[in-house]
């Protein structure tokens, strides 16, 4: 424990710190609480047996250094000098009561109740003090002090030159001096301590004691609130129950509105759906009478030069040799290129619930310009692709972003044919840097769109266009799907600048095998042979496909539609079943039922061939069934390629 040395007078310094941890229960300590805590009346017996076992001086205090009842056991030279003094002493400012230094104010007190433990001083006599702080909650309350002795034998001169200055003997002072036995500093730490922890005891002591007189008088106070409650609620029970018995009633009354009103909400919730999927079918259907006609031209373009191909294959094999690769090349991307055109205007066409996948945004672009490639050439329109060729993949339903890129495609050669050639449209695809969004854009050098209407444009059944030629529905519904995408859309345009359509599209595909890439079917020779159920009422599918498998080394039985099936599967089992969809007597769908009845380990072994992808019974039954299925028109490699997956499973 530190110890002052030869020091100042008036010099304190710190004891261990010992904090007074009384349980507060957060109460604050006003006055009342302070002063029922420092009651000097409840404290004398405590501070006299104090004062009695250790032969110090102790008295209590405020927190200003005021004296709270009387100073116990007052040392010898300490009493002498303070009361016996002929010279008029000025008055004690606040501070320590012990010091017998005014000049110099002790603030040992302030100290202890600053740093929350105990504080030693010494003064100009020699004579050592300390105080203890009393603290509540943080707050400071007072201190008991304790000491007015010597640490070690005092220094004759300057206790013979204070009693000069305060006009006593010094021969006097100092003969009382002697007679006092100096306090060792060690032991005195002990009565530090000690007092600290008898101060902490009754300080505690006194409060659990104020508490509990506290929670009495609470229990009174509550029980007679509790008798009171007990009489009001004697009273109030009738008017209770009457009360809960109206309530039930209301209760019962509103749940039927509840009940009326949340089967009216979901029905209107089911025709707003329903209204949201008409409108959605109609601008298909809108977009779908636009493309026709391009999709008219796009198909008999190649299927002029299919012709013109067989007459110069009929006319080659009569008149002498003739360049069969070459021929059968040009005759193949002329069938390629209707098929292409067909698919992407089926896959706009269709009606279903989106199926979400891996995609490739540049191959919806591309799909989407072939339905509009003519159109756009017929106006003069000059596209300017600018794809980025690492782009990364989508997670989205391929139809619906398709129908968006149609849709902007169609609003930009509109707003072209207004303007003067040249006429340009541009169309970009990029990746951020950090490869989570990728972005479309869709920019042309129309006329724009004035300012005072831009923020209406995405509002249904709003159109720029003269009436008559548009719905109004199409940029409210890209929204919809980009948004269900978790992407935006927005639109940049100046009067006259042209206008920018920009996309963003999150980014979060699953590892999965790129839609644009598919393994290579085996080839005819290294298949396995099977017999095989050819069913299609169509004669010249049998012609094509019979050879066809053939050469491959199956075993083929023709049937014109379901009936004959059944029939021949009557007479032997096949392994493989390819069964078109729409025929007479008995279709597709038929024809699996009752092979469900008869046959239903054959189920697994049907492949439908269908050339039906919009009827909503085509829909609705593949929906039902698992069955591997090809879309007319397919090539050579598929046909092989499914019927070999058959013979694997």
């Amino acid at each position: 424990m530190p110890w002052p040395g030869k020091l100042t007078p008036e010099q304190e310094h710190a004891h261990d710190p010992s904090e007074l941890a009384v349980p507060s229960a957060g109460i604050a300590s006003p006055s009342a609480l302070r002063a029922a805590l420092l009651d000097p009346a409840l404290w004398r017996e405590s501070l006299q047996t104090y004062a009695h076992a250790t032969r110090l001086a102790v008295a209590l205090t405020n927190a200003h250094g005021d004296l709270l009842g009387e100073c116990l056991n007052l040392q010898p030279t300490w009493h002498l000098m303070r009361t016996q003094t002929t010279v008029l002493a000025p008055p004690v400012p606040r501070g320590c009561p012990f010091s017998l230094a005014p000049s110099q104010p002790c603030t040992c007190i302030v100290a202890a109740l600053a740093e929350g433990r105990v504080v030693f001083a010494r003064d100009r006599t020699q004579l050592v003090h300390f105080a203890v702080p009393l603290i509540l909650d943080d707050q400071p309350l007072g201190a008991v002090l304790a000491g007015q002795v010597f640490d070690q034998y005092p220094e004759q001169m300057v206790l013979e030159h204070v009693a000069k200055h305060r006009g006593l003997s010094p021969a006097r002072v100092w003969q009382q001096a002697r007679l006092e036995t100096p306090v060792k500093q060690t032991t005195l730490h002990v009565y530090a301590e000690l007092l600290e922890n008898l101060s902490y005891m009754f300080l505690q002591t006194r409060y659990h004691v104020m508490q509990q007189e506290e929670r009495l008088a609470e229990m009174t106070r509550l029980r007679d609130q509790a008798e009171q409650a007990r009489h009001d609620a004697t009273r109030a029970e009738e008017a209770l129950h009457q009360a809960n018995a109206e309530l039930e009633q209301r209760v019962a009354e509103r749940t039927a509105d509840l009940l009326q009103a949340h089967g009216e909400l979901r029905h209107q919730m089911a025709e707003q759906q329903r209204m949201q999927e008409a409108l959605l079918q109609r601008e298909k259907l809108a977009a779908l009478g636009t493309l026709l006609a391009n999709v008219a031209h796009e198909l008999n373009n190649p299927l002029a030069v299919a012709a013109m191909q067989l007459d110069n294959l009929h006319e080659a094999r009569r008149v002498g040799p003739w360049t069969a690769d070459l021929d059968m090349e040009i005759l193949r991307e002329a069938v390629d290129r209707c098929t292409n055109v067909v698919q992407s205007f089926l896959a706009l066409a269709r009606q279903q619930p989106p199926t979400r996948r891996a995609i490739a945004l540049n191959t919806v672009v591309h799909d989407a310009l072939v339905l509009l490639q003519h159109a756009l050439e017929v106006d003069g329109i000059t596209v300017q692709l600018d794809l980025a060729a690492d782009l990364p993949q989508l997670w989205g339903d391929v139809h619906q972003l398709q129908h968006v890129v149609v849709n902007l495609l169609t609003n930009a050669q509109h707003a072209l044919r207004q303007m003067m050639p040249p006429r340009q449209l541009r169309l970009t695809t990029l990746a951020k840097a950090e490869q989570t969004q990728a972005i479309l854009e869709v920019a042309d050098t129309g006329p724009g769109i004035p300012e005072e209407v831009q923020h209406r444009l995405f509002e249904p059944f709003f159109t720029t266009k003269p009436q008559g030629e548009g719905s109004g529905l199409g940029l409210s519904l890209c929204r919809s799907i980009v948004q269900g995408h978790g992407g935006t859309i927005h639109v940049a345009s100046q009067s006259g600048q042209g206008t920018t359509v920009c996309i963003t599209l999150p980014v979060t595909v699953p590892e999965a095998q790129s839609p644009e890439s598919a393994p290579a079917p085996a080839a005819p020779a290294q298949a396995e042979r099977a017999s095989i159920l050819l069913i299609d009422d169509e004669a010249a599918i049998h012609r094509a496909l019979i050879p066809l498998l053939q050469r491959s080394g199956h075993d083929i039985t023709s049937a014109a539609n379901g009936q004959e099936g059944l029939d021949a599967l009557a007479e032997r089992s096949y392994e493989v079943i390819l069964c078109d969809m729409r025929m007479p007597d008995l279709d597709g769908a038929g024809f699996y039922r009752e092979l469900e009845r008869y046959h239903p380990h054959l189920l697994p072994r049907v492949v439908f061939l269908t050339g039906d992808v919009l009827s909503t019974e085509a829909r609705d039954f593949f929906a039902q069934v698992d069955n591997l299925r090809l879309e007319k028109p397919f090539k050579a490699t598929a046909v092989r390629q499914v019927i070999q997956q058959v013979l694997k499973t």
